[in-house]
């Protein structure tokens, strides 16, 4: 059994999606057969966040920095330092495993203030931990082109599904009339929720009845003032609304109720909102990004692409989307649907700690084999 110390210097559990859930599905799993140390650099801010029973339930305690440091210290080798992001070096032990989520600072640079800054980060942070685990195909075929860099330990893991919303039948619950739609993505510029407005305005009389739905929090509050502007200034607000963010249990319900999922998003790890929309069983329109393609592509799933830049594309995406047979959708996706139950969390962390085991004995590390549509079969 190793001690795993979780450096939580740069996670936000309160407001971020995307790392925080899948750090706290993988270490459910780890804790099992590892000792789960979650480390703040301040216990009273964790002590106060709503989500701190929730870290009590995937660890076995929660420490300072400096407790982590004596700790590690006397573990040796068994220590090892968990970064749940990829903007951040090892604080805590000589052993490391980092999870790389994404390239955003190269894919998309206009996203932040200072990117050649990040860049540089970004690089330096990957090289310096001892292994670097994703899992997205997108990312472990391209980072280290991407980044200009060479990682002597990447493994790719399956994506299990980190918001459960297997259907196992076809739903069509919608008697209106009007086709929802459903958009879940935070309220970032990367996720282009202004092409979705462009392209409803694009729309006339003979339009197709239908709403768009877009659920996810509000964390830029200009860019929310914004989007709503251009709402007004478009007259659409009758055809697409912001329910904010919402309780898994809630949005699982609209991916059940809706008649298509629509991602116009610019950059992604992956595809897991189309995932999310696929076990759901419905059909999915999605732009068609590199790292979507090459996700969805690992799971034989099939879906509507478009190009997010072009809004007479995004427009046509919609029509197509309100005109699907949701029962046509489902059955072309049962494959599909088999490999995303297949990637279990109990299965990722199989593969996790093969690598973690080597780590703490100091053996080689285990090598990776892996299918040309980057299905992980095993490490060996």
């Amino acid at each position: 059994m190793a001690k795993l110390f979780v450096n939580c210097s740069k996670t936000s559990f309160g407001n971020a999606l995307g790392v925080p859930h899948f750090l706290l599905q993988i270490c459910a799993q780890l804790r099992l057969r590892h000792e789960i140390i979650f480390v703040a650099k301040d216990i009273d801010a964790i002590e106060r966040n709503s989500s701190v029973d929730l870290l009590k339930d995937h660890a076995h305690s929660i420490i300072s920095m400096d407790e982590a440091r004596r700790s590690s210290e006397a573990e040796g080798r068994n220590a090892i330092e968990i970064l749940p992001h990829h903007f951040q070096r090892s604080e805590i032990c000589d052993t490391s495993i980092m999870i790389c989520h994404d390239t955003h600072a190269f894919d998309i640079p206009w996203k932040y203030p200072n990117a050649e800054r990040l860049q540089r980060q970004f690089k330096e942070d990957l090289t310096k931990a001892s292994v670097v685990m994703t899992h997205f195909p997108r990312t472990f075929y391209g980072v280290e082109h991407i980044a200009q860099i060479k990682l002597s330990h990447l493994y790719l893991t399956p994506s299990p599904l980190m918001l459960d919303t297997t259907f196992k039948t076809a739903s069509f619950v919608n008697k209106t009339g009007r086709k929802t739609l459903l958009y879940p993505a935070q309220l970032q510029e990367h996720k282009n929720h202004k092409a979705l407005i462009q392209a409803i305005s694009r729309f006339g009389d003979a339009a197709p009845e239908f709403e768009i739905l877009c659920t996810g929090t509000d964390s830029d509050s200009n860019f929310s003032k914004e989007l709503f502007s251009l709402i007004d200034e478009f007259g659409v607000a009758d055809r697409i609304s912001f329910l904010g963010r919402l309780a898994n249990g809630e949005l699982i319900k609209q991916y059940h109720q809706c008649d298509g999922v629509i991602i116009p998003s610019l950059a992604e790890g992956g595809a897991y909102v189309a995932l999310e929309a696929i076990a759901a069983g419905k059909p999915v329109a999605i732009n068609s990004i590199e790292a979507a393609k090459m996700h969805l592509r690992s799971v034989s799933a099939e879906v509507i692409w478009f190009d997010a830049h072009n809004i007479a594309d995004v427009q046509s995406a919609i029509t197509t989307l309100c005109e699907s047979q949701p029962a046509q959708w489902f059955e072309r996706n049962k494959r599909a649907r088999e490999k995303i139950n297949d990637a279990t969390w109990s299965r990722t962390a199989e593969l996790w700690n093969t690598v973690i085991e080597s780590l703490s004995r100091g053996a080689p590390l285990p090598k990776m084999h892996i299918d040309v549509d980057g299905s992980v079969l095993g490490y060996f």
